[in-house]
């Protein structure tokens, strides 16, 4: 835009300052280069502040899809540790009725109430950890 800059100076005296002052000129092709460093200045700015912009809507989207991604991963943990919950009480029923009929120790009887006990412990991690994904997808959303 401003490539092209007249040599059309006109000087401009200062009256009534010093002598030095009398001697100074200010010429026409000085402002218009001004003129021009601001238009392209504020052009830069601009285009810094789109660029700054997109990446704040990249972020967001990002913290988005990541949020969703927590909550899928901690929602499939919970489905599996209700099924481990099922098979603990499945294997603590058989080592009960295994210790019960003479067949079974009561170590195997601990052992498999261990492993209830350890299920039950895995889901409600897993509850809590799906609760907390949940709650961060809507917080990233602006629900909270």
């Amino acid at each position: 835009m401003c490539t092209h800059v007249p040599d059309a100076s006109v000087p401009i005296r200062f009256s009534g300052l010093s002598d030095l002052a009398d001697k100074r000129a200010v010429g026409f092709p000085a402002a218009f280069l001004f003129l021009c460093l601001s238009v392209e200045r504020n052009k830069h700015t601009n285009w810094n502040l789109q660029l700054q912009k997109q990446y704040a809507s990249d972020g967001i989207d990002l913290q988005i899809q990541s949020a969703i991604n927590n909550m899928k991963a901690a929602q499939e943990q919970l489905s599996v540790n209700k099924d481990a919950i099922s098979q603990a009480e499945r294997g603590y029923e058989i080592a009960k009725v295994r210790y019960q009929t003479g067949s079974g120790t009561i170590l195997e009887l601990n052992d498999s109430e261990l492993s209830m006990t350890q299920a039950n412990l895995n889901y409600q991690q897993s509850l809590y950890d799906f609760l907390t994904a949940q709650t961060n997808l809507e917080k990233v959303l602006g629900r909270e």
